[in-house]
């Protein structure tokens, strides 16, 4: 495979094609592939995300052979940003650092080394997809777009035939909540990678598919439990909008959400305390009950405020927790259901800087995308930000592979020439 320089390319010289059965061709289908199974995945079995992304890096590390590894090597910070490896990997050293005066420093020490290897696979998939040049990049909008319209079709039967993998889970055949929760986490993935499939779409000419995309996975959610999966898709949608109408909109949108969810949620969680939503008929009881754990955990953050209890130590705070609630309900859980407070109570003041120099370098990445990307781009970071905030821990590694191959894919997929030339004439 040639692979052409950015000086070679302004003289006027092209890359020879490749072979069909050589690197590129290879490459193309492993990628393909990848962004095939990808939203199905993220569906039907959303733990086997992680198996998906370290294997796909893997086996793309394997196919692309020396000449794309000699490539990145001479020009890595081309393919790779800067920013984003440093804060990465002060992030991680952070981890490792606060394992020291967790609660069980070997199972924290354990997830931080389960944690470094996705890391490690989403970014060399990332970085081997970019120094292989345009070629395995073709028609891999298409192969997500089919993939997301199969799985938001399983999403769909679920539903109308009354959850029947939902009761195959459970073992009950009569329609329990159970059976519409499972899909939850499958919810927030439809929210996420639905606006890389809809800017390829959109890059591609067909805008009419780009904005139905997202309003069809709108109706398929409403009829789920996920609250956090609508919210975060609603406000990704209005982010994109504001990004479409006016394109430098898009970088303060992020910053802002991102220090306000940041700064905002301790505050929020006392505020919403003290209105007694946690009590509140109006609201699901799930939605009761985090207001409660985030209750307790601004608590325990404010005790801890520099370094924070430790890393991983969410899950042990909630079984330390005393007294229960009013409601009867013990204020701990697994995890605060909030990534913002997590971190603060887990990593402390240091670590959230660091997480913040993380957001930022993402951000800019968005904005170093093509233009007519940038908003769809955003909607991923929005969508994910909403989802963070309000759903998962943070460090299941289930979680973070979703959401590190979302920007794979906002980073990667984009049309060749030759569909947007045809696209156009069309």
């Amino acid at each position: 495979m040639t692979i052409v320089t950015e000086s070679k390319a302004r003289m006027g010289q092209t890359a020879k094609p490749a072979r069909a059965g050589g690197v590129q061709g290879s490459l193309g289908r492993v990628a393909c592939g990848f962004f095939f199974v990808l939203p199905i995945c993220a569906v039907a079995a959303p733990r086997a995300v992680v198996v998906l992304l370290v294997g796909a890096a893997v086996l793309a590390a394997l196919v692309a052979g020396p000449k794309v590894w000699r490539t990145a090597r001479q020009g890595l910070w081309t393919y790779l940003d800067p920013r984003l490896a440093l804060a990465l990997s002060a992030l991680l050293l952070w981890f490792a650092a606060a394992t020291l005066w967790g609660v069980d420093p070997p199972r924290a020490l354990l997830l931080v080394l389960r944690l470094s290897c996705l890391f490690a696979a989403a970014l060399a998939l990332h970085l081997v997809l970019q120094a292989a040049g345009p070629g395995p990049h073709r028609r891999l909008g298409h192969w997500l777009v089919a993939g997301f319209g199969l799985a938001l079709g399983i999403a769909a039967i679920e539903i109308m035939l009354d959850f029947p993998i939902g009761h195959l889970k459970t073992g009950n055949l009569d329609y329990t909540p159970a059976d519409a929760i499972w899909l939850n986490r499958g919810a927030t993935a439809l929210a996420i990678l639905v606006w890389p499939a809809a800017g390829y779409l959109w890059r591609c000419g067909a805008r009419a598919a780009a904005l139905i995309l997202p309003a069809v996975t709108l109706a398929v959610l409403a009829f789920l439990s996920s609250l956090a999966a609508i919210v975060g898709l609603v406000l990704a949608a209005l982010v994109v909008s504001a990004s479409l109408l006016w394109l430098k909109s898009g970088r303060p949108l992020l910053i802002a959400a991102t220090l306000a969810a940041t700064i905002g949620s301790p505050i929020a969680a006392h505020q919403l305390y003290a209105w007694n939503w946690q009590q509140a008929e109006w609201l699901p009881f799930s939605a009761q009950h985090r207001v409660e754990i985030w209750h307790a955990t601004a608590n325990s953050a404010a005790e801890k405020p520099l370094v924070g209890w430790g890393f991983d130590t969410s899950r042990d705070l909630g079984r330390i927790a005393k007294t229960p609630e009013p409601s009867g309900r013990m204020p701990g859980a697994l995890h605060p259901h909030n990534a913002p407070l997590q971190i603060l109570v887990e990593l402390g003041l240091v670590g959230v800087l660091i997480a913040l120099g993380l957001a930022w370098a993402l951000i800019r990445g968005i904005d170093r995308l093509p233009v007519q990307d940038r908003p769809f781009g955003s909607g991923a970071y929005a969508a994910s930000l909403i989802v963070a905030c309000t759903a998962f821990g943070i460090w299941q590694n289930q979680w973070i592979a979703l959401m590190a191959c979302a920007a794979i894919a906002a980073a990667i997929i984009r049309p060749s020439q030759s569909e947007q030339t045809n696209t156009t004439v069309q």
